[in-house]
């Protein structure tokens, strides 16, 4: 037993022995290998570059179209067509609000208008002499009345000769009362005479005393009945005068109220005729083509001789004071544009100069030119901030949208980033002259640069990393001279 115990722990302690002098020369093998592998390394080259401060911006790019505020087309406003007799403008002219720019001429409203004006002068003629109507049978109307009025001298004659008349009769009873008086005496004088009371002579006078009253009462019926004769002669003459008269009155009044009426037939008829002479005036107004607003001349679809119909293009005119650019947005994109987002527009070519606008107004509905296809744009307008005086509308141009921008501060372009976003990293030469990792935070992210919002100060070095050459931390790097 004692000799089995002795045999095991001889061979723990062969174990234990072999197990330490592998230990050591494992130990000393890779301490001999780190030693001589650093002794090998060379610090490595590298370029670098300076932190500063600078702008970043997050971008739309597209191209658009230039257009002129209230572009418009300006069409033929003759009705049946008409002639192009004068275009009073070409391309590139500046135009006033209400400037006549082209004339057209229609044949059949001008005869139309010409009729109208013959109608109108024969009105007026009709109408003139209507007015001469009123006034003579006015005249006419004021001579019977006149006239009628003159009936009181008759009245006056009358009058007289009524009283006359009635004299005439008072005559007529007085002389009979004469008579009867002198009869009565007579008779007595007659008793007296035959009773030889008084002399023959005395009789005889009384007799003749009879026979003369009996002559003055047949004068003073004779006069009555003259008076009565001329009383009613006057009397008829006053009636058939007062109905002449009257009669007179009627037909002035008749006629005057004809003539009246004729003149406010006239009258009408000539305001009828007189508007739509307007109407045809108007129409040939039309016929001048006017600008509508001041602007320039983008386009002349015509010449003088054309013969153009209702509706048909003739010259476009735009608003020069408002520059707009039209673009066509991808759907993303447009999600991201906001009214009031700077643009900057430049022509389409190197070192082109920019001009600054804003978005004026976005599409709410993407459209496509096919139906079938998925390819659908948004529509944006920009309107430039003060008109640039050298786009040509309807000419192509770059267009960048500034979604947002971060002036004043630490940028570094993309290639100098390491890592993702929630790690991003840079390299950066350690005072031992050593590479090694830099965290920082990131900002605003633009196409080309990033804003770092933590972990670099202006003026500090990073390394420009190289696919030649990985880095790794920890090994030596120089900047070169």
């Amino acid at each position: 037993m004692e000799t089995v115990a002795k045999q095991k722990f001889n061979t723990g302690l062969k174990w234990i022995a072999s197990s330490t002098m592998l230990v050591v020369i494992s130990t000393g093998g890779w301490l001999s290998y780190d030693s001589m592998r650093n002794r090998s390394l060379e610090p490595l080259t590298v370029q670098s570059f300076t932190v500063k401060k600078d702008t970043v911006e997050n971008l739309i790019n597209e191209s658009g179209i230039v257009e002129l505020a209230s572009q418009q087309t300006l069409k033929s406003p003759v009705t049946g067509g008409g002639i192009v007799e004068r275009v009073l403008v070409q391309v590139g002219d500046r135009v006033k609000s209400g400037q006549i720019l082209v004339m057209l001429r229609n044949p059949e409203q001008q005869t139309a208008l010409a009729q109208q004006q013959l109608e109108i002068q024969k009105q007026e003629l009709q109408l003139e002499r209507n007015r001469e109507k009123i006034i003579e049978a006015s005249r006419k109307l004021q001579v019977a009345r006149q006239e009628i009025e003159g009936l009181s001298v008759k009245e006056i004659e009358i009058q007289k000769q009524e009283l006359q008349l009635k004299r005439n009769r008072e005559k007529v009873i007085e002389q009979t009362k004469k008579l009867n008086a002198a009869q009565e005496e007579l008779q007595e004088l007659e008793t007296l005479l035959e009773k030889g009371f008084i002399p023959d002579n005395e009789f005889q006078q009384q007799k003749d005393r009879v026979l003369i009253a009996e002559s003055q009462l047949r004068d003073a019926e004779l006069a009555v009945q003259l008076a009565t004769l001329e009383f009613q002669s006057l009397e008829n003459q006053r009636q058939s005068k007062q109905r002449e008269l009257s009669k007179q009155v009627l037909i002035a009044q008749a006629q005057f109220q004809d003539a009246q009426s004729e003149v406010s037939t006239n009258t009408r008829e000539l305001k009828r005729l007189t508007l739509e002479k307007q109407k045809f005036e108007q129409k040939i107004q039309n016929n001048f083509v006017r600008a509508s607003f001041t602007g320039k001349v983008l386009d002349v679809n015509i010449k003088a001789g054309d013969v153009v119909r209702l509706g048909e293009p003739l010259l476009t005119l735009g608003d020069t004071s408002q520059e707009l650019v039209t673009l066509e947005l991808f759907p993303l994109d447009a999600n991201q544009v906001k009214v009031n987002h700077p643009v900057r527009i430049s022509l389409i070519s190197p070192q082109a100069k920019s001009f600054t606008g804003r978005v004026q107004s976005i599409s709410k509905v993407a459209t496509s030119l096919n139906k079938n296809s998925s390819n659908a744009t948004v529509t944006a307008t920009v309107e430039l901030d003060k008109p640039s005086k050298v786009l040509i509308p309807g000419s192509r141009v770059d267009a960048e949208i500034v979604l947002a921008a971060r002036k004043n501060v630490v940028v570094l372009s993309r290639d100098l980033i390491q890592g993702s976003k929630s790690d991003a990293f840079v390299w950066v030469r350690d005072s031992q002259g050593k590479a090694q990792k830099r965290p920082i935070s990131l900002g605003l992210e633009g196409l080309i640069k990033v804003e770092v919002t933590n972990g670099l100060e202006p003026g500090e070095e990073v390394i420009v990393p190289s696919a030649d050459s990985p880095l790794k931390p920890g090994i030596p790097v120089n900047y070169p001279n």
